[in-house]
C-alpha cells in the first residue's frame, strides 16, 4: 500500500513538472504582457489598477482572436477594437494617463509601420 501511494505521488509530481515545462516551452519566445508594470509606468492610483488590468486582459484576448480570425478585414477590426479599448480606458484613466497610454502604443509600434509612405 505504501508503495502504491509512493508511486502515485511520484506520478503526480512528474505530471506537474511536465505540465509546467510544456507551458513554459509553449510561452517561450512570446512576450507575455505585464499590465501591472504598465499601470505603474502610467502612474495609476491603486483604485485604478484592477479596472485597468481587467480591461487590458480583455483587450489582449480579443486582439489575439482578431489576429487568428480567418477574415480579410483584420485591419478594420483591429482599428475598431483599438477605439473601443481607448473608450473603455477613458472611463478609468484621467486625460494625462490616457495620453501617456496612447504615446505608449505609438512607441511600441514596429518601426517599419510607423512611417509608411505611398509608392
Amino acid at each position: 500500500m505504501k508503495s502504491l501511494i509512493h508511486h502515485m505521488v511520484l506520478v503526480l509530481a512528474l505530471g506537474t513538472l511536465l505540465t509546467g515545462a510544456s507551458m513554459a516551452f509553449a510561452c517561450e519566445g512570446k512576450r507575455q504582457p505585464n499590465f501591472e508594470r504598465l499601470a505603474e509606468k502610467l502612474g495609476l492610483q491603486e483604485n485604478q489598477v484592477d479596472s485597468f488590468v481587467a480591461i487590458m486582459e480583455e483587450h489582449h484576448q480579443k486582439r489575439r482572436q482578431i489576429k487568428q480570425a480567418q477574415t480579410d478585414n483584420k485591419r478594420e477590426l483591429m482599428s475598431q477594437h483599438r477605439q473601443a479599448l481607448l473608450t473603455a480606458l477613458g472611463a478609468v484613466l484621467d486625460e494625462q494617463q490616457l495620453a501617456d497610454f496612447e504615446q505608449h502604443l505609438q512607441d511600441r509600434r514596429r518601426p517599419d509601420r510607423r512611417h509608411k509612405t505611398a509608392h
